[in-house]
């Protein structure tokens, strides 16, 4: 894979990551604020849904960055 490859995926993961976490913090201030149980609950899934997002993200980057190690020793 091409470096410049590399770093543009690296930084599409990363600002996902941040965007899902953001998400998280705002479905879960909404839960806390909300005085209905039933839309605290359904708030309080949607944030359970983007810490899920956040976790699958975070383990295609890592991948992503094996593979580039991988590459990398290979061509040394």
């Amino acid at each position: 894979m091409a470096d410049s490859t590399f770093r543009t995926m690296r930084e599409i993961l990363r600002g996902a990551i941040e965007h899902e976490r953001e998400s998280f913090d705002y479905y879960h201030s909404a839960a806390l604020q909300a005085d209905d149980p039933e839309l605290r609950r359904f708030l309080m899934g949607l944030a359970e849904m983007e810490k899920d997002h956040e976790r699958q993200l975070k383990g295609q980057l890592e991948r992503l960055e094996n593979q580039l190690w991988v590459e990398q020793a290979l061509t040394l």
